[in-house]
C-alpha cells in the first residue's frame, strides 16, 4: 500500500466528465475545497438571477412595454426589484426564495 491510499479518501462526481472518481484529499484539502464551493455559490445563483433578468425582464421590448396596461407594467417592475434584491435577502446565497414571473413569460 503506497502513502497516498493511507490517506483518507473522499468519492467525487465530476459532473463535467459524467462519473464518480475517488480521490485521496487531507482534511485540510477538503476544507479548501469547501471554502471554494461556498465562495462560488453567490456567484452562480447571480449567474441564474442575472439570466432571469435577461431572459424575462431585459426581453421585454418598449413597443411592448408602451402597450402594456399600467397593473402589468407595475408587477413587472416589482417582479424586476424583487430579483434583484435576492442578493441581500437573508437566507442568501442558501436559502432562495425566486419571485414567479407576472403573467405568461412563453
Amino acid at each position: 500500500m503506497t502513502e497516498d491510499n493511507k490517506r483518507p479518501f473522499r468519492t467525487v462526481y465530476d459532473i463535467a466528465k459524467g462519473r464518480t472518481l475517488i480521490i485521496h484529499l487531507s482534511d485540510d484539502e477538503l476544507e479548501e475545497r469547501r471554502v471554494r464551493a461556498a465562495e462560488m455559490k453567490p456567484l452562480e445563483i447571480r449567474g441564474i438571477r442575472d439570466g432571469l433578468l435577461r431572459d424575462h425582464v431585459d426581453s421585454i421590448g418598449a413597443i411592448r412595454w408602451d402597450a402594456m396596461p399600467p397593473g402589468e407594467k407595475a408587477q413587472w417592475r416589482a417582479y424586476r426589484q424583487a430579483l434583484l434584491d435576492i442578493p441581500q435577502s437573508a437566507g442568501f446565497p442558501h436559502d432562495i426564495w425566486w419571485p414567479t414571473p407576472p403573467g405568461d413569460v412563453t
